[in-house]
């Protein structure tokens, strides 16, 4: 999938009121791969360490958690154009 910098600047616009030139985006995406998930797939499990941060072109992904009942608990739905980290990737957990 071909990164869109037109509507990567639209969303930076309207959420954090500024674009970025490409120039300073093309540096980070030389390092980067795109990967896809279909609908379902388990990004990150409990317990496991988030060794990557991923950043949704297209979809949306949702975290959640499991209750002491066993219940599923929705923490956050991710949108496009939205980073997606775990929290053990600053935990180191």
């Amino acid at each position: 999938m071909e990164f869109d910098f037109e509507r990567f600047n639209l969303f930076m616009k309207h959420k954090f009121g500024v674009t970025l030139p490409n120039s300073m985006i093309s540096p980070a995406l030389d390092f980067s791969k795109p990967v896809a998930f279909s609908k379902g797939n388990i990004i990150l499990g409990i317990g496991e360490p988030m060794e990557k941060v991923y950043f949704i072109l297209n979809g949306i992904a949702r975290s959640y958690y499991l209750d002491i009942d066993g219940n599923d608990i929705t923490k956050i739905f991710l949108p496009e154009m939205s980073f997606c980290v775990g929290e053990s990737f600053f935990t180191n957990e």
